[in-house]
């Protein structure tokens, strides 16, 4: 089976992973966890960076940091991992789902601004709800398939109505907006570094911010409430740092940033070549890219009808073909929170086929799924 995503494996991991056993290293000390971090730094040009064992821990740890509190409500797109949504409801908070913008896949700030004008109200800088006089505390834009929202609205937005921000990057290595760097805009933001994604550490996550005060307070969370070599508790924490041989395979993979970006735009330039001529189907739109680095390759079919077909008739020829994610809106235990109108959303979700992107995929492997993706669009 040609999978969707899988680790590209080619540098120094093996000698790294080799070290850590060798110096005995393999749990929560090590020196590889402040040589990844460090690296990450230098790369992505922010000032503090956390590693955690997940990105899930990242997303959960900033937002009790940001001082997400028990019943506050936070804005976030419908059309995302699961993640999103529970590290929200990790906090006893409310998620507020919005719908996506088809300029950028990413959440729609147009809706969500439009919507906060008719239903909310300011008083001594915080931004209530007004049916139900909850704290709208902030918003959590996801880079979806590595695309980055428009992040100039977005410290309007967050400034006019008091919102704290979470950027949910854990597609978002390689991305910018407009030609910055994402940490040039000072918002706090969650990198993946899961087996699927561009870089990995087999498991892991990076909570990235200039903030030191934010990045202060996660350090203690993430050691169990406690400073380091230190049984003295100041609050209650969680056990979510990185281990040493997380960070040893997330260090070799930051060391081939430039090959495995270029890499996977060279993925994505084939697959839009040979696509971009055929009428059954509408591609990824040049604009979508300015501001982001694909994290996977993607169709949308424009008769609904043939999506399952498609699906099935990759499957069969070993090709990992589904749906990419289902909306939490729809999902059992997101339903009962509010969701507003859904109309993008709901159309690109069940069109999207998704095609595997693995930064080491062969020019070989990549032209049978091209033939096997054209053969069936032509019996359709």
């Amino acid at each position: 089976m040609i999978n969707i995503s899988v680790p590209y494996l080619t540098g120094n991991e093996k000698k790294y992973l080799n070290e850590c056993i060798k110096e005995n290293h393999v749990s929560a000390v090590g020196k590889f966890i402040s040589k990844f971090e460090n690296k990450f730094k230098k790369i992505y040009k922010y000032n503090c960076a956390a590693a955690l064992n997940s990105g899930t821990s990242a997303l959960h740890l900033s937002l009790k940091a940001l001082g997400v509190k028990k019943n506050d409500l936070m804005i976030l797109p419908s059309y995302t991992f699961a993640a999103t949504a529970n590290a929200i409801l990790y906090c006893q908070a409310e998620p507020w789902f919005f719908d996506i913008s088809s300029d950028n896949l990413t959440i729609d700030l147009n809706k969500v601004e439009k919507t906060l004008n008719n239903k909310t109200y300011i008083k001594k800088n915080i931004c209530y709800l007004k049916k139900t006089k909850q704290v709208i505390r902030g918003i959590i834009p996801v880079f979806t398939f590595g695309l980055s929202p428009d992040l100039e609205k977005l410290e309007k937005l967050s400034k006019k109505y008091h919102l704290k921000v979470l950027l949910d990057g854990a597609a978002a290595h390689g991305s910018t907006f407009k030609n910055k760097m994402i940490s040039k805009f000072n918002f706090t933001t969650c990198y993946s570094f899961n087996g699927n994604k561009t870089f990995t550490c087999g498991g892991g996550g990076i909570i990235a911010t200039n903030n030191n005060k934010i990045f202060n307070k996660i350090k203690i969370l993430s050691n169990i409430g406690k400073r380091k070599n230190s049984y003295k508790y100041t609050e209650v924490g969680f056990n979510y740092k990185i281990n040493n041989i997380q960070a040893a395979i997330g260090l070799a993979q930051l060391e081939k940033f430039k090959k495995i970006l270029n890499r996977k735009k060279k993925i994505f330039l084939r697959y839009t070549k040979s696509f971009s001529n055929i009428k059954k189907i509408a591609i990824p739109k040049k604009q979508y890219w300015q501001n982001g680095v694909p994290w996977t390759f993607f169709y949308l079919l424009k008769n609904i009808k043939n999506v399952k077909k498609n699906f099935n008739y990759l499957n069969k020829a070993n090709i990992e073909s589904k749906y990419f994610w289902i909306p939490l809106h729809l999902q059992r235990p997101y339903s009962k929170f509010m969701s507003e109108d859904m109309k993008f959303t709901n159309f690109f979700w069940k069109r999207t086929i998704v095609l595997p992107s693995s930064s080491g995929i062969s020019i070989n492997l990549q032209r049978k799924i091209i033939n096997k993706v054209k053969k069936f669009l032509g019996e359709i």
